[in-house]
């Protein structure tokens, strides 16, 4: 039994409760075990934190396989850096000494790769036995279980409803829904995934629109998959549980998405498994829908076959998907809502780039937004594309893929732009912008 060195430490998911910044303090140990020649990190998030004045990285899995949390130094972060799998520990030992004119003992950098190891961050053997578990265990359920209920919301029914009740109130709210004030039926809605307390009243915006109206019978979410994924669109059958209960899948839409755009649209099933912008807009709809049926799929960027960003064109599979959504959707003789659970902008230090967020900064990238939101407001997906993706996708945009298969998947007559806004994280100088549209 070694002790992780003080620099490294590791404190579990749970410990970080609902503020992913603050930093756990057990008592950290781990198990020796075979570290390799070549480590290779599996994709991870890491994000600028200061801990009383030190100024670390925090590490975590976004697709949550691993329910570790990692802090460390610079400089520890600079080596982990390197296990690329190309480089040897003896390269990866000569890059350090290079850059910090410092040598450190190989069986040092021996102690971070078992600690990555342990904490299910390598591609290893290691993690690659715990994924296999973990997808038999989820293939074999039929009902999804609530992931973040007690954390990013509260995990009790009725302190759930009075909270998703309050986003409503003005002044930030929208005003409570008068159901039955529109007969025109929403088509598709656009809601942020980011969390509701930051969120909430935008959220509200766009649920005010659908209460109003003729209550769909199936909500087909087009959620972000924050992890990458083998195919551009990822489905599950699956129903899903919050404190509100079990929101029942459209099993009869979802094989029929499924006979049109392939069984290999479940290949990523997994990915489904802590993803929040699905389970986010089934917390507002079972709230106010609990009749309402969901289809749950997964977006991610669109890729040509060696990786790169590219038009949704040229993404394999896209249009062949969409063309099966929209014979889907059209064939199911019900009220179906296609729904964009995205967020918009993405800049700075937790997004892996230096920016100073003052007023200025913050009102060029709300003329921005809106300049793309109103492409997606005038039903042009094509140029709601490439306003999202200009100047080489520079304001890390993940609504396009959604947002894009919305515009493209449904036959609109309007849209409007309901309410826009933007959360500063002033500790690491950066900002996550969202919006709410409602398409009809």
């Amino acid at each position: 039994m070694k002790t992780l060195p003080p620099d490294a430490r590791t404190c579990s998911g749970a410990e970080r409760g609902q503020y992913p910044n603050k930093l756990g303090r057990p008592e950290c140990t781990f198990v020796g075990v075979d570290t390799v020649d070549k480590p290779k990190m599996r994709p991870i998030e890491a994000t600028p934190v200061t801990d009383r004045g030190r100024q670390l990285v925090m590490l975590r899995d976004p697709q949550g396989l691993s329910e570790q949390v990692l802090t460390v130094p610079q400089p520890v972060f600079y080596l982990i850096t390197q296990f690329d799998g190309n480089h040897t520990l003896n390269e990866i030992q000569a890059n350090y000494t290079r850059r910090f004119g410092q040598l450190i003992f190989s069986d040092k950098i021996k102690e971070i790769v078992q600690a990555l190891d342990n904490a299910l961050m390598l591609d290893s053997d290691r993690f690659r036995q715990h994924r296999e578990a973990l997808e038999q265990e989820f293939r074999g359920l039929d009902v999804r279980p609530c992931s973040h209920g007690g954390k990013s919301y509260p995990g009790e029914a009725a302190e759930l409803a009075r909270l998703v009740d309050s986003f409503f109130e003005p002044p930030k709210g929208p005003g409570q829904p008068a159901p039955g004030a529109s007969e025109r039926p929403v088509k598709g809605l656009m809601a942020p995934h980011i969390d509701f307390l930051r969120g909430g009243p935008c959220f509200a915006h766009a649920y005010k629109e659908l209460a109003e109206s003729p209550a769909p019978d199936t909500v087909v979410i087009l959620g972000i998959a924050h992890t990458f994924t083998q195919n551009h669109f990822v489905l599950t059958r699956k129903s899903f549980e919050t404190p509100f209960g079990v929101c029942p899948s459209d099993t009869e839409l979802t094989n029929g998405l499924l006979a049109r755009g392939g069984i290999h649209l479940l290949a990523d099933e997994l990915a489904h498994r802590t993803e929040h912008s699905v389970e986010f807009q089934v917390v507002f709809l079972q709230h106010l829908f609990p009749a309402a049926k969901i289809v749950s799929v997964l977006c991610g960027a669109f890729r040509d076959a060696d990786g790169n960003a590219c038009a949704p064109a040229q993404a394999p599979g896209v249009p062949e998907f969409i063309d099966a959504l929209r014979e889907t959707v059209q064939a199911a003789g019900k009220r179906v809502c296609l729904l964009a659970s995205v967020d918009f902008s993405h800049l700075g230090g937790r997004f892996g780039e230096r920016i100073q967020i003052t007023p200025q900064f913050l009102g060029r990238v709300e003329r921005d937004d809106l300049e793309t939101l109103n492409q997606a407001a005038s039903l042009d997906a094509d140029a709601f594309y490439a306003s999202a993706t200009a100047d080489n996708d520079r304001r890390h945009i993940d609504a396009t893929p959604a947002v894009y298969t919305l515009l493209k998947a449904l036959d609109l007559e309007e849209a409007k732009v309901l309410k826009y806004d933007q959360s500063v994280e002033a500790q690491t100088q950066s900002v996550v912008t969202f919006a709410s549209m409602v398409f009809r």
